[in-house]
């Protein structure tokens, strides 16, 4: 797409969920002619990630859960490559493909939908051996990796070697770490009954998770029920537990214990992705995400000139309006934090290992960081509603600085904004 176009250029940086569905949401709204859409990303697909957990255990196939972008991107300049830098004070970013030079993309309007990246922590041997379940290729590896364990433990005399590829620690009690594990105890389970070698007591699947409970997302009531069934299915859950190490396949617990195995799946909580965050000059907290205002916008309006109590009212742009309103598209509800009644009591089963709590730190709860951005040319009208915390993609739109009114609901000042971002 030429660079010298005089129509708007809107650059979308990220091609997951947010970023695919915000170009195409463009496509439909703008007129011929009206802006220029690009869209980079690493990938030239579009990965739906609540199927990873069936393609990691073989329910469905990868080819479902991907959508490719070029196929239903008509109008949209898809570029396959990273956005290593972010000048948006001279509104320039930076790509990079993956062979070849980088070079600079002068843009007036961006969406940051670059998502977010598996966190990890210290811990020895979790970078070398653990694969998360974050992309269609690690859901994938995983698979091969179980199914492949299988094939070996086969031809091997019961002992510790064969108990070794039979092992599957899955860390991390959220929806990702639950549904992989249920998922992969399921594929496990079936798997057995075509090798007469092997037995069901033969297979060894332990979850751990650092804090008192599971899936902190719902009530307490279902999270206990899930433990339940997980304790019938042949499950070992190790709550109030971290993993202090994982060298050489010994994953290594904080009560002492030491599980040898063969297949370690990280689903721990989630960052989000430093490349692009950091790599910009966009402002960024200490927890590494781009800070905004209240209407999910960075920038500080200006105190008003005009007589307080008196409204201040902008106007968006054609275009700007357009890529609001695709970006907000994108939005799912939240999910509130349920917490455990202190005062109810609680018969655990058996399998799942309880252990006191210890002083040192703690794995955190994965971070839910938000799936969709708007940018304007202008100064916007506030969002109407609230930010939803709810989704786990990092997403962050930047206007371009212009001097005008900006409407705002708590004082309704006016001014200058500047580099405005919205996340949710």
């Amino acid at each position: 797409m030429p660079q010298n176009s005089t129509v708007p250029k809107i650059l979308i940086v990220g091609g997951g969920y947010a970023g695919f569905y915000t170009a195409w949401k463009l496509e439909k709204h703008l007129r011929k002619g009206e802006a220029d859409v690009t869209m980079v990303d690493p990938l030239p697909y579009m990965t739906y990630q609540p199927f990873l957990p069936e393609v990691a255990a073989g329910s469905i196939e990868a080819r479902h859960s991907v959508v490719a972008h070029r196929r239903h991107l008509k109008r949209t300049n898809v570029i396959t490559a990273k956005v290593t830098n972010i000048n948006h004070a001279q509104k320039v970013a930076t790509i990079t493909p993956p062979v070849g030079d980088s070079y600079e993309f002068a843009y007036d309007q961006i969406v940051v939908t670059a998502g977010a990246v598996s966190r990890t922590f210290p811990i020895p041997g979790i970078a070398d051996n653990a694969i998360g379940l974050k992309t269609i290729e690690e859901a994938v590896a995983i698979r091969d990796k179980v199914m492949s364990n299988f094939d070996k433990a086969a031809s091997l005399p019961a002992g510790p070697e064969r108990d070794r590829l039979l092992s599957v620690v899955v860390v991390g009690g959220g929806f990702a770490g639950i549904e992989v594990f249920a998922e992969l105890r399921s594929l496990a389970s079936s798997l057995v009954g075509k090798y007469p070698q092997l037995s069901f007591e033969d297979t060894h699947f332990h979850l751990i998770e650092a804090m008192g409970r599971i899936m902190p997302e719902v009530s307490l009531k279902t999270s206990e029920w899930v433990l339940k069934d997980l304790a019938k299915r042949g499950a070992n859950v190790h709550l109030d537990t971290q993993v202090t190490g994982a060298i050489d396949g010994n994953v290594e617990l904080s009560t002492g214990e030491v599980i040898p195995t063969d297949v370690i799946v990280w689903t721990a909580g989630v960052m989000a992705n430093p490349t692009v965050v950091r790599g910009g000059d966009l402002p960024v907290e200490e927890r590494g995400r781009i800070q905004t205002r209240a209407d999910l916008r960075v920038g500080t309006p200006r105190s008003s000139s005009k007589a307080p109590g008196r409204p201040v009212t902008s106007r968006l742009s054609p275009t700007s309006r357009v890529v609001a309103s695709a970006a907000s598209a994108c939005r799912t509800p939240s999910t509130p934090f349920v917490r455990r009644n202190s005062s109810r009591r609680t018969s655990w089963p058996s399998s799942v290992a309880r252990t006191p709590r210890s002083t040192s730190t703690r794995t955190s709860a994965p971070s839910r960081v938000s799936a969709c951005t708007t940018a304007s040319s202008s100064p916007a009208r506030s969002p109407s509603r609230a930010s939803s915390p709810g989704s786990r993609t990092a997403a962050t739109t930047v206007s371009r600085c212009r001097r005008g009114s900006a409407s705002s609901a708590s004082s309704g000042a006016g001014g200058t904004t500047c580099g405005s971002v919205a996340t949710w």
